[in-house]
């Protein structure tokens, strides 16, 4: 499986810039009108020590609305998306 702290994922998978971007992701998700620079230095609540522990997930839910697709309950529909380590020959 993959490593529970951040910065030992962002080791093996080979993104050493994880960290930071999920930093940034975390602000934009909380700021969405406010445009971030590459360059732009984040507050301190949002940057993340890589230290901590994260967990990976190989596979979500996402449940939504298709107005074009009406084969479910009233265009209501869900799908189970996941993910693997060799995907793409990863």
């Amino acid at each position: 499986g993959y490593p529970k702290r951040l910065r030992q994922l962002a080791n093996t998978i080979n993104r050493p810039q994880l960290p930071r971007m999920v930093s940034r992701f975390l602000y934009a998700q909380d700021h969405p009108d406010i445009p971030l620079d590459n360059d732009a230095a984040l507050p301190s609540e949002y940057l993340v020590d890589p230290r901590v522990f994260k967990f990976v997930h190989t596979s979500a839910t996402s449940t939504y609305y298709a107005p074009s697709d009406l084969s479910g309950i009233n265009g209501m529909r869900r799908e189970r998306i996941r993910s693997t380590c060799s995907w793409r020959n990863g």
